[in-house]
């Protein structure tokens, strides 16, 4: 008799092996404890982590120990088979809970003490091992790690040649920048504590990326060991630094998950928009890959790239600023590369020759604006100043003039005293964060606030060690840093955003030609201001060193599949929507159950200060937002980085947010009170996202589907009231017997009217 014994593939990725076992009938009752063993013995079952490849005959078994003790730390479960409902019913029922799959039948899971005698029962379970801590450092981590703690040669051998000058500044250190995944399930919170008091650990940021939970932090190589005995600590590997520098920058001010880039899977890119870029008096290189056009040249409204030219000197003299600031903006040689800019679908209105004059100035934005840009981006700046001088004015007034335009400024770089023209009222103010690893990082930029107490600057983006075109080749490529690489991302994103409104993207995240409409400066910029998420490195937020966070565009736009939602208001200065002193308009919204957070952002552009007075300010609009209940909160009123009851109204800023981490579900209201216009027709841009809706029955108070008894007792308390939103359906500030007439017969029917 010959039996075959082989072993099941199951349990780890391994050959499979066979015995043959030559065996005699009448030896038969031995020969079956032989196969039994021989089945053990041939079909080992090994796991293949990334640490070492690992025998778990090697590895105490504890359920057949009972040596489960009282610890967090996660465990490696092996199972006979495949994982199926019932098991996972069964170990859930057990105190079991399974944290993720490892290899073949074997989890990560959470296995407490005292749960060995019912897992007893469980026969599907073949085994119950820890889960060591050296196998959570990848093997290449491990090794750099020894090699720096050995110092000398070792450690120079070591060393990786980075580029970015904050991962070079990291090295000098001995210290390594890691991406720690953490355990699923697992408390940010606490994970962060415990990260942090591992001596030498700072952790920028913990991620979400579609449930997974990364921290990035920098340690030193000694700290590698008690990073990876936190229990909380799924695996340790040190951060790549990516080849393509401006193509990681179109994820990181996306979504910032690794090559997830929504936005553009959408068809959103910037095609069918124009920007307006403005330098001091050089040109880009025309003919740079990223720009150029064989099929139409000289340059003009059928060029490829660029639609006009506007500049001092007709001999176009390129320069390496100006070619690099346009191929991060809209540069694009067909290629996903680092020749590819953030808005590569988009052209551009090219202007220099800046003089410290304010005609000359106006009139470059202007001569864009007349080629069809209305994003503009300005990569320059004057840092003998931070008075509201007579820059500052040509920038607030074209804004003023024409708000259909946004104008974007690059900082100062110094993180001393933000300069000039950045201090403006209406243009958005950018910093510069580090590419990825080091999003949570600022490295460049002027601090506010003003010097009349405006907060600035307003935003943060990627602007160290960032690939893009260069002036020296057809196609070359160089590194540089500073807020003016960081400012045409903003400015290309803005690009975009703009593409999304006048291509019908809003509100159903599919282009529908019936829904578009022209956006106005104000609620792009409300809208680039809405997406901003705080940065780990900052202490406060808002603050006057990144502002609102950096630019994390995905959370603004609402494209099919996305949770989040987005509802906009949109008035143009002096246009029939806009505001005079003491006009109020009030917006009715309804929030969904779920876990998004809710954003409120208000911006508009403010009339020119005078250049001869210290307050530049001119019109005050306010925005507040009243929560189901009644409750009231204040535009720009803060406290551990979300809105906070009490304060005052924000007189100065011309951006005003509202944050909830956790919003009420119901019925909420949105206000924009004109406390001051003291020159024309005050316009604005109005943002809201989060898990919402608009109120498309507004009679249905309570908003259940249907209009009954329920909505009555809400309307009667706001009609006694008479100033509460709630039952204000024409929205003239009131509750009275107008309203009652449209809430009757919908009352009458159950039915919204």
């Amino acid at each position: 008799m010959t039996l075959y014994v082989a072993s099941t593939p199951h349990l780890g990725r391994r050959d499979l092996v066979a015995c043959v076992l030559a065996i005699r009938p009448r030896t038969l009752p031995a020969a079956l404890a032989l196969v039994a063993g021989a089945a053990l013995a041939c079909a080992q079952p090994a796991l293949e982590l990334r640490a070492s490849r690992v025998r778990l005959a090697d590895v105490p078994n504890l359920a057949r120990e009972r040596a489960i003790s009282h610890s967090d730390a996660p465990r490696i479960l092996v199972l006979d088979g495949p994982m199926t409902p019932y098991r996972d019913a069964a170990l859930r029922k057990a105190g079991v809970q399974v944290r993720d799959h490892l290899d073949g039948d074997a989890f990560l899971a959470s296995i407490p003490a005292g749960t060995a005698k019912r897992l007893e029962k469980l026969s599907f379970v073949a085994s119950i091992a820890d889960f060591k801590p050296e196998w959570k450092l990848a093997p290449e981590i491990s090794a750099r790690a020894a090699a720096l703690a050995r110092g000398g040669d070792s450690a120079r051998r070591a060393n990786r040649n980075f580029r970015d000058s904050a991962r070079l500044a990291l090295e000098r250190a001995s210290k390594l920048g890691l991406i720690v995944s953490l355990m699923p399930g697992s408390d940010p919170d606490q994970a962060r504590t415990r990260l942090s008091s591992i001596r030498g650990v700072q952790v920028l940021r913990i991620d979400n990326a579609g449930g997974d939970l990364l921290a990035t932090v920098t340690a030193p190589a000694a700290a590698l060991p008690a990073i990876s005995a936190v229990p909380l600590v799924h695996f340790v590997e040190e951060f790549p630094e990516f080849e393509d520098r401006l193509s990681t920058a179109r994820w990181v001010v996306q979504t910032n998950v690794a090559n997830s880039t929504p936005l553009y899977a959408a068809g959103l890119n910037g095609s069918g928009q124009i920007m307006g870029i403005v330098e001091a008096s050089t040109s880009p290189l025309f003919t740079h890959c990223s720009f150029a056009d064989p099929e139409s040249d000289p340059i003009g409204p059928n060029h490829r790239k660029i639609v006009a030219y506007f500049a001092s000197s007709p001999a176009r003299p390129t320069g390496l600023h100006a070619t690099h600031v346009s191929g991060i903006a809209i540069g694009d040689a067909g290629l996903d590369d680092d020749t590819r800019g953030v808005a590569y679908g988009a052209r551009m209105a090219f202007a220099n020759g800046l003089a410290l004059n304010e005609s000359v100035i106006f009139n470059l934005f202007a001569a864009n604006r007349t080629a069809g840009a209305f994003v503009h981006n300005n990569s320059w700046g004057n840092s003998g100043t931070n008075a509201y001088d007579v820059t500052c004015r040509a920038i607030d007034n074209f804004q003023w003039l024409n708000s259909d335009c946004l104008l974007l400024q690059a900082t100062n770089e110094s993180f001393t005293p933000l300069t000039n023209p950045e201090n403006a009222k209406n243009s958005l103010a950018i910093v510069a964060s580090g590419d990825t690893p080091n999003q949570e990082s600022l490295f460049y930029g002027g601090l506010g606030p003003t010097t009349d107490g405006r907060r600035k600057p307003d935003m943060a983006a990627p602007g160290s060690g960032i690939i893009a075109p260069s002036n020296s080749g057809p196609c070359a490529t160089i590194s540089q840093n500073g807020t003016s690489m960081s400012t045409p991302m903003v400015s290309a994103m803005g690009v975009i955003y703009r593409q999304y409104f006048t291509q019908g993207y809003y509100p159903t995240g599919t282009a529908t030609p019936a829904n578009a409409f022209t956006p106005s400066g104000p609620l792009l910029k409300a809208m680039l201001i809405n997406s901003a998420v705080r940065m780990g490195t900052q202490a406060s937020y808002p603050d006057n060193r990144g502002g609102w966070g950096r630019l994390l565009a995905d959370r603004a736009v609402h494209l099919p599949g996305n949770t989040r939602t987005l509802l906009v208001r949109d008035a143009l200065n002096a246009s029939v929507g806009a505001l005079t002193t003491g006009q109020s308009r009030t917006f009715r919204f309804v929030v969904k159950p779920g876990s998004e957070d809710l954003r409120i952002t208000m911006a508009f552009h403010d009339a020119p200060g005078a250049v001869s007075s210290a307050n530049p300010v001119v019109n005050n609009l306010d925005l507040s937002t009243i929560a189901p209940g009644g409750s009231t909160l204040l535009g720009n009123v803060f406290s551990n980085g979300w809105s906070a009851a009490g304060g005052s109204a924000d007189a100065i800023n011309t951006v005003e947010q509202i944050m909830i981490q956790s919003p009420a579900p119901g019925v909420w209201f949105a206000r924009i009170n004109a406390a001051a216009v003291n020159v024309g027709q005050q316009g604005y841009g109005l943002v809201i996202t989060g898990n919402v809706a608009e109120a498309t029955c507004i009679c249905d108070l309570n908003v259940d589907g249907v209009v009954d008894d329920l909505d009555f007792q809400l309307f009667a308390v706001a009609y006694d009231n008479l100033l509460d939103p709630l039952g204000d359906f024409n929205n003239d500030g009131v509750t009275d017997d107008a309203d009652f007439s449209t809430f009757a017969p919908a009352y009458d029917t159950l039915l919204c009217p």
